[in-house]
């Protein structure tokens, strides 16, 4: 029988990674030859392996928990041993923001942790990396950094034994989520009374750790609280004025940008009073009209404010001057003044005045200045009143259409064509209100089709050649005031959006060369008035 003899066997111990989801790592222990068992150790200690049996033929075992492991081999009665592996460090890095905020912003000072899961009292070196530029050299568990940069950063720690050199932690990643921050202040009113108080709160996203600073009328203002600066977002103020507010943390201090700004009025007890001149509060499409803002006791100098249907508007004087009235002014009116030497100081708001304006149009049907003499032409008038008028203008004598002074809304008045030929017409109603005047004329060959009404600026506008047989015309010139602007084949002049410019004298021409008998159709000419689109 021939037997060979070999020194004690080495082994080997190692890892298939140090973490699956940070929850748990696979030992390998390696011993040359074959028949035996494997002996764990933890931390200096006998560690029984995940499994029913003591000590197992598996030369693997899986640990949840962070330690120092090793492992040998024992085979035969006696037990013979091998030697002790060499030492496996399982413990996990884990990276922390010290401060525990769940954003980073740009320009701020942080400091990151490296912190070993179930280290114990084992002394480690630490190493940092990061996606960026090369940190220096630091060991320390601690790395404190100035975040200059947009984007997101990973950074890596790794945990060394000091003693050990075999004993160390893998790489572990923190990513940096990188955004700029503007703190929002709002206020529970915009005005107080004298020896009264409102609240300001100054809110700063989601984030945490922040402390409020304060400005009023662009000056660092203290709040009102035992400390200079406090964690809690809202104040207590009891003076009119200008207010901002920023967010700080951390050391140095990072700031977020500034708030926008709220105006803080302290009521005066003068009174404020809405008046009209004349003092109508129902008035008609075209008439005059001055809102004013009066204050009693109202010595000082004041600026103004106004307001309609709570809207503003942007008068900063005592009055409002309307010289040709139309619905858009129709609303509820409300002025306050400010003092000009102090801003934060103001009235409060008067009393609403109801300005009503009621238009009264004339319609005619069809809608167009010009008509042909074999057209029936129909006015009527639109408006509030049981009872109304078509007046008309002819031959330097005022007359009722059709002789009637008041008709019903059922009751259109049809107009003769030969006072159509150059008649100015409007509305009156029975309460006394006026249309807008229109011209209305009629002819025996070709006409101009243009709106009775002005355009409002913006709207489209299409102008139409045709001849009395109602056929639409091609190869038209088009005119505007004497000058042509526009021939070709097509029988209409369109302009997708009108403005003043626009507003002029207009006529159509038809000329045909090309027959036996050469021959011209000339429009009369047409006002084409644009009004604004009033706000």
């Amino acid at each position: 029988l021939l037997m060979s003899i070999s020194l004690v066997p080495k082994t080997q111990l190692s890892m298939s990674t140090t973490s699956i989801n940070q929850e748990s790592v696979t030992l390998t222990c390696s011993v040359s030859s074959s028949g035996w068992k494997y002996y764990w150790y933890k931390d200096k200690s006998l560690h029984k392996p995940q499994n029913p049996q003591l000590f197992s033929d598996h030369p693997f075992i899986t640990v949840s928990s962070g330690g120092t492991y090793q492992c040998r081999g024992g085979r035969g009665d006696p037990v013979y041993y091998s030697n002790y592996s060499n030492s496996v460090v399982t413990n996990i890095p884990v990276v922390t923001l010290k401060s525990n905020w769940s954003e980073i912003f740009y320009s701020e000072t942080v400091t990151l942790r490296c912190e070993i899961k179930d280290g114990g009292d084992t002394e480690w070196v630490y190493e940092w990396l990061t996606s960026g530029p090369e940190l220096p050299q630091e060991q320390s568990q601690y790395l404190t950094i100035r975040v200059e940069f947009f984007s997101s950063r990973w950074y890596n720690c790794k945990g060394k034994h000091k003693v050990d050199e075999n004993m160390e932690t893998e790489w572990i990643l923190l990513s940096l989520c990188m955004n700029t921050v503007i703190a929002h202040l709002t206020s529970d009113t915009t005005s107080i009374q004298q020896g009264s108080s409102v609240t300001l709160t100054c809110s700063v996203r989601s984030s945490s750790g922040w402390k409020y600073y304060w400005y009023k009328d662009n000056t660092l203002y203290k709040p009102h609280t035992t400390q200079d600066f406090s964690d809690n977002p809202q104040i207590s103020v009891s003076v009119g004025g200008s207010y901002r507010c920023r967010g700080g943390r951390g050391n140095p201090v990072y700031y977020t940008y500034d708030s926008n700004t709220v105006s803080i009025s302290t009521i005066v007890s003068n009174v404020a009073i809405v008046t009209l001149d004349p003092n109508w509060s129902e008035i008609y499409t075209g008439e005059k009209i001055t809102l004013r803002c009066e204050i009693h006791r109202g010595d000082t100098e004041w600026e103004y404010e106004w307001r309609k249907s709570d809207s503003a508007l942007s008068e900063t004087e005592s009055e409002i001057r309307i010289t040709e009235a139309h619905s858009d002014h129709t609303g509820d009116y409300s002025c306050r003044g400010k003092m000009k030497q102090s801003q934060d100081r103001s009235t409060n708001w008067s009393d609403k005045v109801t300005l009503t304006v009621t238009v009264v149009s004339l319609r005619v049907s069809p809608n167009r200045s010009q008509h042909s003499t074999s057209e029936s032409i129909s006015l009527s008038c639109e408006t509030n009143s049981t009872k109304w008028g078509v007046r008309q203008f002819y031959k330097n004598s005022y007359s009722y259409c059709g002789n009637y002074r008041w008709r019903t809304k059922t009751s259109p008045c049809m107009v003769s064509k030969a006072v159509a030929n150059g008649a100015v017409f409007w509305c009156e109603s029975g309460s006394g209100e006026f249309s807008n005047a229109v011209n209305i004329s009629t002819h025996d060959d070709i006409i101009l089709e243009s709106p009775v009404h002005p355009v409002t600026e913006g709207q489209p506008l299409i102008l139409s050649c045709r001849l009395w047989t109602d056929a639409n015309l091609t190869d038209v010139s088009f005119y505007k005031n004497g000058k042509v602007i526009q021939t070709g084949t097509s029988g209409q002049l369109s302009i997708s959006a009108v403005s003043k410019s626009n507003e002029g004298f207009y006529k159509c021409e038809r000329k045909q060369v090309k027959s036996r008998r050469p021959q011209v159709w000339m429009s009369s000419e047409s006002w084409v008035s644009v009004k604004c689109e009033c706000t």
